[in-house]
């Protein structure tokens, strides 16, 4: 687990108790697929104490992180210190621990041989940024985003991804704000260049439509 704050520390007042207002997010690699923010975006901060507005959000396009906010206080009027608030954030992350991203629907998983072609050249058609959310030797239908839409088929691998349609063919139709979200390969574009031969950090390859898959049942 991973946590980051920022702090708002209103102290020494006399007889009025501290008020420290924390904002925070936690995430995990490893048991959340978290892909944390680039940074915590202030864009309002108090300068004084009288009336104390702040507006805290994170940038970097998150996913799969728990984002919070709490006021800690002190009654003898001293700050709050970052071990202070470090201590209160590992209690929220003792509980956040227990917490699992889950897809809204299971998929359908098999093993799966290569006649042709091996998992480094398949490796090398995914996106970077999702290599880490793929495993290969499989087949997996009914891959779903974090939206609860279906991505028909992943060949080769099988994935925890929460854009499966980066990765994966035959995506539906979803929200007419996000047309990348339908058809093969869904997630070419995201509003950035595509490239004819090779993947980027979120396509995969424009010439990957040209591949042929053919499923034998008995």
């Amino acid at each position: 687990m991973t946590a980051k704050f920022r702090a708002y520390n209103v102290f020494g007042a006399g007889r009025d108790p501290t008020i420290c207002e924390v904002y925070f997010y936690i995430g995990s690699r490893r048991n959340w697929n978290s892909r944390f923010p680039t940074a915590l975006s202030v864009s309002h901060w108090s300068s004084g104490t009288s009336s104390a507005s702040n507006i805290v959000g994170v940038v970097g396009w998150p996913q799969n992180i728990l984002f919070g906010y709490v006021l800690l206080s002190r009654s003898d009027s001293r700050a709050v210190t970052v071990h202070q608030v470090s201590n209160v954030l590992m209690e929220y992350m003792k509980i956040a621990a227990s917490f699992r991203f889950v897809l809204p629907n299971t998929p359908v998983v098999t093993r799966a041989s290569f006649i042709r072609g091996n998992p480094a050249l398949l490796n090398a058609t995914i996106p970077y940024m999702e290599r880490r959310n793929v495993d290969f030797g499989y087949i997996q239908f009914r891959a779903f985003n974090t939206y609860g839409f279906p991505n028909a088929l992943c060949p080769g691998f099988k994935t925890n991804s929460s854009n499966p349609e980066r990765l994966c063919v035959g995506g539906v139709s979803t929200y007419s704000r996000v047309s990348s979200q339908c058809g093969d390969y869904a997630g070419w574009s995201q509003r950035h260049p595509m490239n004819q031969t090779g993947p980027t950090a979120t396509n995969r390859a424009l010439n990957d439509v040209d591949t042929a898959i053919l499923i034998f049942t008995k």
